[in-house]
């Protein structure tokens, strides 16, 4: 199971613009972070957790296992018929 957001560490994700939502289990991304995310993962030598470092969140306070989660999930989301979009929509 992933670690659980303090409110301070709930507060700190929600002041950035990618994030859609996010509670003491979950943080939910936007579309257009997951966009930029497999973008920077696609550059040579930018790693999973450099990306989401570029993109304006603290690797450790995510952990490893929701980060590689959340590229994953993007990424079967792209290839998916409803392609990327932000969570709750279809």
């Amino acid at each position: 199971m992933a670690n659980l957001f303090t409110k301070e560490q709930q507060e700190i994700l929600r002041a950035n613009p990618y994030t859609l939502s996010v509670s003491e289990r979950q943080i939910r991304f936007t579309a257009e972070f997951k966009r930029r995310l497999l973008s920077e993962i696609a550059k040579s030598g930018v790693t999973y957790k450099l990306a989401f470092r570029n993109l304006g969140y603290d690797p450790e306070l995510l952990g490893k296992s929701r980060m590689l989660s959340t590229v994953s999930n993007t990424r079967a989301q792209v290839s998916s018929p409803q392609g990327l979009r932000d969570p709750g929509f279809s």
